[in-house]
């Protein structure tokens, strides 16, 4: 049977869209006991507060952290894989909850895949984006 854990929230926020209320509530309600927030400009933006939870869990074992969404929690896989492998060996999970999945050691390397598979995506279509304005300029 796994331990009682700590519910720790984390949430994201770009500066062009400012209000960071909705995501607090949901993290409010689903009974996080503390929330890091990170304020950014762009998806490769640094994320303090995400690298002080990081050391957390590094540093605990049994918290289960809580993010309104996947895609906007990390800015490279490497800082994904990187809590991928906490995860692994210590007993925490990722509850992803818009996306209604959780990650814990069972399944951490599936989390890895999608969140690959995710990131082509996004290049992919950044790429058509373009390339569409560049076909279709205003005149």
């Amino acid at each position: 049977m796994r331990k009682a854990s700590v519910k720790i929230g984390y949430a994201i926020i770009e500066k062009s869209t400012s209000d960071i209320h909705p995501q607090l509530e949901i993290l409010k309600s689903v009974g996080c006991d503390e929330v890091y927030k990170d304020l950014v400009t762009n998806i490769r933006s640094e994320r303090p507060r995400l690298s002080d939870l990081i050391l957390r869990i590094a540093r605990e074992n049994h918290i289960d952290v809580y993010c309104p969404n996947f895609i906007s929690m990390f800015s490279t896989i490497d800082s994904f894989i990187g809590l991928a492998e906490l995860i692994k060996d210590n007993e925490s999970r990722l509850i992803f909850l818009e996306d209604k999945f959780t990650f814990d050691k069972d399944n951490i390397s599936e989390a890895i895949s999608i969140w690959e598979d995710l990131l082509h995506f996004k290049v992919q279509y950044r790429a058509r984006k373009k390339a569409r304005v560049l076909r279709d300029p205003i005149n």
